[in-house]
């Protein structure tokens, strides 16, 4: 019995012990899993900001040693495309770049994470960043990121252009008008240099613009677009007229070459520059020793667009705290030095400016700093992206059709040059290829057909920007599904874009029709009076004015106003019934 008592008081003591060694393990083993390390992922897409973040990222772990920073950079073409793929496969980084464009779209859709609350918790002073930043990153009353960094745009000038042409350097108490008068003054055609770019641009071109004349891009709720106020107008005609008055590039030759480039080249006196391209002009030996900055001219008002990066955290993230941890700490001073000191990029926080202009010490950085007085956040609404690309693509094919769409009066010149006998180019050209020249507006065999191409050449604009419509109206799931049912291009040609492009084409044979009856204006200004050639082009219209103005037949010329209402009648007719056996509604 004794034995029997002893053994099992000694296997009580065996039983116990490995209770004690296996709850020891499970606290050892939960112990060990606290120290593992945590790696987090971080997406962005500069790779000159790529070694600035990897050194923050460094100092970030040595404080930290159970947290990685794994950065993963992608091209800029390609980031959004791969983000949205993995907001989808709820396979995001960790933490990422976010902007203005696409903060609604991925906060209202719930892939980031809200951070109020641990801002509070942490005391984070956001009076240190710039308001219209805070509120770029605030949807539905909640915040979704701290600012990075912020840009905004300033005049840059070339002081070698300037003091070669004897030019007084632009500042502060410059408007648009003194910008304007300057440009005229430093185009140097000969030498192929421009006074400033219009430039086809929003962040760095009409964002600031149309609110320095007094519009605005989108309204406060988001839902209105303000680009059909006269202020608006106004804001973009700015730039129109700087092409139509040759101070400025034209559309074509900058989308052969970036305006940056030109600037960098000396190319252009004059650029609006965001402030981004810092490190590039300073690392430009042709222009780094030359160029300096100043505030935007004034239109009508002070404005100027502030645009930023926030590092968002993935709604989704397995690893919230540590994620956090390292959020707020690009948040704070320490990081915030370090960006100011590389001088690649303007550091969010306003305690550290100092310290980012010493970067350039030659600069008067103090120019985008003084702009965040009047500084305007960049309009964003759910759908940014997408009126974004709607809105660049009108701005082109506004300034790139404007010009041509010009006054009469310089077409006429313009054409009168090419067209002369003795000196023209057309001219000039035939004899080099051992042609034989003519008096092409002076000659009645000619003189017409000479017309027909400079209306055809004046009018053309015009017809691509109805023609573009008309084709834009045409919805894609069309040539879709006929591509399912085997149709190539020709008969999706011939099926699906002719018919539905029959009303456009119809306008536009109309309204041709019409004004090649009506022409006046370029046979007043092109053909001589005296000539042989008049009689040869002599338009319905211009006989009108002939018999009105110059011999007083009031009479006669009524008759000739009225046989044109009906010429233009009984076109209009014809067309109008043949429209019903050739048009598609």
């Amino acid at each position: 019995m004794k034995s029997k008592k002893m053994l099992s008081i000694f296997l009580c003591a065996i039983m116990l012990s490995i209770t004690l060694v296996g709850c020891g393990s499970g606290t050892s083993d939960k112990t060990s899993a606290n120290s593992d390390n945590v790696t987090l992922t971080f997406g962005l897409w500069d790779k000159n900001q790529e070694p600035v973040l990897r050194q923050i990222a460094d100092t970030f772990e040595a404080q930290s040693p159970n947290i990685k920073i794994d950065i993963q950079l992608t091209p800029y073409g390609q980031y959004w495309t791969k983000l949205e793929a993995a907001a989808t496969g709820e396979v995001l980084p960790d933490i990422f770049w976010i902007n203005g464009p696409n903060i609604v779209k991925y906060a209202s859709n719930g892939i980031l994470m809200p951070i109020d609350d641990k801002v509070k918790e942490d005391n984070i002073d956001l009076s240190l960043y710039p308001q219209g930043l805070i509120d770029l990153y605030t949807v539905d009353g909640k915040l979704y990121g701290i600012p990075k960094d912020w840009d905004l745009t300033a005049l840059w000038y070339n002081k070698k252009i300037f003091d070669e042409k004897g030019v007084e350097y632009p500042n502060e108490s410059w408007t648009f008008d003194d910008m304007v008068e300057a440009a005229r003054k430093l185009t140097d055609k000969e030498k192929g240099i421009y006074g400033i770019a219009a430039r086809p641009d929003t962040q760095e071109g009409l964002y600031n613009t149309i609110p320095q004349a007094g519009g605005f891009i989108i309204s406060d709720d988001r839902t209105k677009s303000g680009y059909d106020s006269p202020e608006a107008v106004a804001g973009t005609q700015i730039w129109v007229d700087l092409i139509k008055e040759g101070v400025s590039p034209t559309l074509e030759e900058m989308a052969d070459t970036y305006e940056i480039d030109m600037f960098c080249a000396e190319r252009l006196a004059m650029v609006y520059a965001a402030s981004w391209n810092v490190p590039t002009f300073m690392s430009n030996e042709t222009i780094k020793d030359h160029v300096d900055l100043t505030v935007m001219p004034l239109i009508k008002e002070r404005a100027a667009i502030i645009h930023g990066l926030t590092n968002a955290i993935s709604a989704n993230t397995k690893h919230p705290k540590e994620a956090w941890e390292f959020v707020k700490y690009l948040a704070g001073k320490e990081a915030n030095e370090i960006w100011a000191k590389s001088g690649v990029v303007i550091p969010a926080r306003t305690d550290v400016l100092d310290t980012w202009k010493e970067a350039y010490p030659n600069l008067n950085l103090q120019a985008y700093i003084d702009e965040l007085d009047y500084s305007i956040m960049y309009p964003v609404s759910k759908n940014t992206p997408k009126w974004n690309d709607v809105e660049i693509k009108y701005i082109k094919q506004i300034l790139f059709f404007l010009p041509a769409i010009t006054m009469p009066a310089a077409i006429a010149t313009m054409w009168k040059w090419l067209y002369n006998g003795q000196y023209g180019l057309i001219n000039q050209l035939l004899n080099k290829l051992g042609l034989e020249g003519h008096a092409w507006i002076a000659d009645p065999k000619y003189a017409m057909a000479a017309l027909i191409i400079v209306g055809i050449w004046s009018s053309l604009g015009m017809k691509i920007i109805y023609f573009l419509a008309g084709l834009q109206g045409i919805s894609k799931s069309y040539y879709e599904a006929s591509t399912i049912d085997g149709a190539g291009p020709i008969r999706q040609f011939f099926t699906i874009t002719l018919p539905l492009l029959s009303p456009t084409i119809f306008f536009v044979s109309i309204t041709s029709l019409i004004s090649a009856f009506q022409m006046f204006d370029i046979i007043f200004m092109m053909i001589s009076k005296t000539g042989l050639a008049i009689n040869s082009t002599m338009s319905i219209v211009y006989l009108f004015y002939k018999n009105a103005f110059e011999y007083l037949d009031k009479g006669y010329a009524s008759a000739i106003s009225i046989l044109l209402f009906v010429i233009i009648l009984i076109i209009t007719i014809i067309q109008l019934k043949l429209q019903k056996k050739f048009t598609d509604y």
